[in-house]
């Protein structure tokens, strides 16, 4: 859909990155992605992933027997039946990658101001003028909104509706290892990459379950929502929040003062029990890793759109606005040009780029095609 194979530049993108941003080091790996399927219903599944990445330009992705697959990851044992490879995928830290960026930003001159709420966004006249913080106003002629899962709250009062569900996605690091494998390893029980340093991060895999909580702006988007409930009912845990539930019919109700529109959230809280479940199902597939313990758990936000694309936009009004939400966990991956992509809109005004897919408007209309995984 894209004028250029955008997650072709990323790949190349982040290369460059990997190479030219100051400290710190990014931990850069370009080890590929592996999918590995433990049944042949798996791999059918897999294969129609394939099809789809050679629609798309990755001529290179390809699956393994069980053989090839261990010629990647010597370390893989038991019985499976093949793997989804794709050589050319990397992983890198992503605090760092942040941290990083944000050094080289701050060098050409931007103001990065942490430990700060943006509440709101200025507009008179048909136009944006700027944001609202709670330590202060800034002025702007062009505001682009790139704030996740907070993304909506900042919109909504500009008559901006955007259908996005807030998923908590739980993550582990273990204490380390000699090198093992370089690429991603994703199962559908567990999914692990390991660290410079050794240590393994651990996640989920494709069957990941993921927590979300209940809320009022459900019962406007349950067609869109209740579809995808369904069919991955198994890997959902719906939390009924009466706290945030409560706040939201008073806001409804009453109105909200600036300073309360955008919700604060506590880091939400891991799901051991899930992660317990990821590192026995590693264990089994990779024996030298059976002397693992977790040393640190953690779980963050997902900014999930219905169909799993992400939403991007130059408002037609208020002019100046633009903003990039719903990115559904890829976010990281493509960043490097999604920021080509921003900084287009907001300094010429458009975009090589065919954005039509990511228009705000699809997710309004009547039918909405659903991805074939939740995450």
């Amino acid at each position: 859909a894209w004028k250029k194979g955008e997650k072709k530049e990323a790949y190349e993108l982040w290369a460059k990155a990997a190479q030219t941003l100051p400290p710190p080091d990014i931990e850069f790996v370009q080890g590929g992605n592996l999918y590995v399927a433990e049944q042949e219903s798996e791999i059918e599944e897999l294969g129609i992933t394939r099809d789809r990445a050679h629609e798309a330009g990755f001529s290179d992705v390809r699956l393994l027997t069980p053989d090839e697959t261990r010629e990647i990851v010597p370390d893989l044992s038991g019985a499976f039946a093949g793997a989804l490879y794709s050589p050319r995928d990397g992983h890198c830290d992503p605090k760092k990658a942040v941290q990083a960026y944000a050094a080289l930003a701050k060098a050409h001159g931007a103001l990065v101001a942490l430990r700060t709420k943006a509440v709101d966004l200025l507009v008179s006249k048909g136009a944006v003028r700027g944001i609202v913080t709670d330590r202060g106003e800034l002025r702007a002629d062009c505001v682009v909104v790139t704030a996740g899962v907070w993304t909506p709250y900042l919109l909504k009062r500009l008559g901006i509706r955007i259908p996005l569900k807030r998923i908590v996605y739980t993550c582990a690091e273990t204490s380390p290892l000699p090198p093992l494998f370089r690429p991603t390893i994703r199962g559908f029980s567990f999914s692990v990459r390991q660290r410079p340093n050794g240590q393994l991060v651990l996640g989920g895999g494709l069957n990941a379950t993921v927590e979300s909580a209940v809320s009022l702006e459900d019962l406007g988007d349950l067609r869109l929502w209740l579809p995808r409930y369904l069919a991955h009912r198994r890997q959902i845990v719906l939390r009924l929040d009466a706290s945030s539930l409560w706040n939201e019919i008073r806001a409804a109700a009453f109105g909200r003062p600036a300073a309360e529109r955008v919700p604060v959230a506590a880091n939400p809280r891991a799901n051991t029990a899930a992660l317990q479940r990821a590192l026995a199902a590693l264990r089994h597939r990779m024996p030298r890793a059976r002397e693992v313990n977790m040393t640190r758990t953690w779980a963050g936000f997902i900014d999930l759109s219905p169909d799993g694309l992400p939403t991007i936009e130059r408002a037609a009004r208020p002019k100046g606005l633009i903003f990039l939400t719903g990115l559904s966990g890829h976010g990281l991956c493509l960043a490097p040009v999604f920021g080509q992509v921003l900084a287009d809109l907001a300094i010429e005004g458009e975009t090589a780029y065919d954005l039509s897919p990511f228009r705000l408007g699809r997710l309004h209309e009547h039918s909405v095609p659903m991805p074939p995984r939740l995450i």
